[in-house]
This record gives C-alpha cells, sequence and structure tokens, in this order.
C-alpha cells in the first residue's frame, strides 16, 4: 500500500478537499478529493479540478492521492489523462449500480495504463463482487461498506463476515473496508480479517482542517448516533438532520451543501463515529491516536 498506515480518509462529498488531503498525507494516511467538490452548475469544471491537484501536488511533491467519482466521468480519456498527471493512485467509483456492466473492467484496463488503482464502491459485499467476477471479469479492488458509515447503507450487511467471504473467495483482491470503523481496535480487527486498507469519514470530518463549519462540527460533537436518522428522499441516506429542504437530485445535494456550510439548514452525513468525537482537533492528532494499538 502507497502510505505509511493502511487507512484513507474516506471520500465525502462537500467535505474532502485540497486542505483535508494535505494533512491527511502528512499524518501518513491516503487522502482523498471527490469530483462533486469541484462542480460548478452541477458540472465537473476541469480547470478548477486541475488547480486543486496542482496545489496538491506542490504541497505532498505528487503524493498519492484517491479521487472518487462517477463512471461518466471517468469515461472522459481526457479525465484519466489529467488524473494520471498529478499521480492519483486511486480511483473509487460511486453511484454505479449495475455490476452486469462492462464499464467497471473497461476502466480497470484503461486505469492500470495510467498506474491507477480502480475501486468500485459496494454496499452489497461479497454477492457484488461476485456478480462482477461472473458477469463482467476480474478486478483488481473493490471497496466494501458496513451498515454503521454515513450516507448510504445496507442494514443487513455484516462487514466482518463479509471481509471472510471475500478474501476467501478472491484472496488476490485489494480489500477496502469502510463503514463504522471508528478506533484503532476497529482497524486491527478489520485487518486482521483480512482488509488491506479500512476507510474512515465521519471522524476526520470533524477535524481541524475540514471545511465543515464550525458550527455544524459543535453539533456533530454534542450528538450520538441515536439522533442520526435517514432521510426519506432520494438515496435515503444517514445523516445528523437540522431541517428538510427541496432537493435537486438523488444525492441529495442541496441540504448536504446547506448542512456543511452553517449546520441550521440541511444535513450532514455521519455513521457511529459520531459518538467517538468529543472535541476538534488535528488529522495528525486522531490518526496518532488510532495507529497506536497498530
Amino acid at each position: 500500500m502507497p502510505t505509511k498506515y493502511p487507512i484513507i480518509c474516506s471520500p465525502m462529498n462537500g467535505v474532502s478537499d485540497i486542505r483535508l488531503a494535505i494533512a491527511c498525507y502528512h499524518a501518513g494516511i491516503l487522502p482523498s478529493i471527490v469530483q462533486y467538490s469541484y462542480h460548478i452548475n452541477w458540472k465537473l469544471d476541469l480547470d478548477l479540478l486541475e488547480t486543486g491537484l496542482k496545489e496538491y501536488a506542490n504541497a505532498t511533491n505528487f503524493g498519492n492521492l484517491l479521487f472518487a467519482g462517477n463512471i461518466a466521468t471517468f469515461n472522459d480519456p481526457y479525465v484519466l489523462s489529467l488524473l494520471a498527471k498529478y499521480n492519483i493512485s486511486h480511483i473509487e467509483i460511486l453511484d454505479h449500480e449495475d455490476f452486469n456492466s462492462k464499464d467497471i473492467y473497461d476502466l480497470s484496463i484503461r486505469s492500470k495504463q495510467h498506474n491507477i488503482i480502480v475501486s468500485p464502491k459496494l454496499l452489497a459485499g461479497f454477492d457484488d463482487v461476485k456478480t462482477i467476477y461472473d458477469n463482467v471479469g476480474p478486478i483488481s479492488c473493490v471497496t466494501i461498506k458496513g451498515p454503521n458509515g454515513a450516507g448510504r447503507s445496507i442494514d443487513s450487511i455484516e462487514l466482518e463476515s463479509e471481509i471472510v467471504k471475500i478474501k476467501s473467495t478472491y484472496p488476490d483482491i485489494i480489500l477496502i473496508v469502510s463503514g463504522g470503523i471508528n478506533t484503532g481496535q476497529d482497524i486491527k480487527k478489520m485487518i486482521d480479517l483480512g482488509a488491506d486498507m479500512v476507510s474512515l469519514g465521519t471522524i476526520f470530518s470533524i477535524c481541524e482542517e475540514s471545511s465543515v463549519s464550525i458550527v455544524t462540527k459543535q453539533k456533530m460533537i454534542e450528538a450520538t448516533y441515536n439522533d442520526v436518522e435517514r432521510l426519506t428522499k432520494g438515496a435515503t441516506q444517514k445523516a445528523l438532520i437540522f431541517s428538510s429542504m427541496d432537493e435537486r437530485d438523488i444525492n441529495n445535494t442541496v441540504g448536504l451543501f446547506n448542512g456543511i456550510r452553517n449546520g441550521t439548514k440541511g444535513h450532514i452525513y455521519t455513521g457511529t463515529g459520531i459518538n467517538y468525537i468529543n472535541k476538534i482537533e488535528p488529522v495528525q492528532d486522531i490518526v496518532d491516536k488510532l495507529v497506536k494499538d497498530l
């Protein structure tokens, strides 16, 4: 793995920006950014994205970085060449549910030419991996998500058993595990079961370097997982809800961006990590606590 520790800062829409990515890189974990944070008028702005990638490259000497986006974005050959130019090491595919499609396999082949690892994010764990292998072909990496993470999830998934099933059936696959991993003990458990890397989001959304507003961070600190609800529209993500808002897309983006900015309107996605946060700390301090038991 290309990082000091087997930890990824999960790609979080509206939160995973360059400032947070730089802090994560220097703390020894794999940073991430999300394409939706670089949209103007609901469309990816490539100039804005390249400005961010250039800033990250200058601050980290072209350090490794995960870029999360949808399959349609990666079908543009210019996007792949741009990501390769700035040493993007991983791609995480979001919002893709047709695992009989050859899009994922084709992207894996094209990305390999740029030394980029492709990882589809799978909510159904082993069943989704098997569907891809049986109907499309082998892939080198997957990300699975347990029921206790922020945003989208499937409540019936049991993360530990999914890890064992996947690695026993496909031992060569790189397995990234996310959702409800909050402590160093959690990380060690997942690695011991067979995960290659773990991905944490909520705990980093409240760090000093996060762009989430102070008001929102404070409300998250004061809340517990008992306060988390599922949104009733769109993708019905799990969130701390401040107020309902009219939405224009399935990902409830309007409410999310309002919740990130002010903590009085909209919502912010959060998982069980909200129970483990009692103050705003630098990324480095968070990582130091996480890895002391590894």
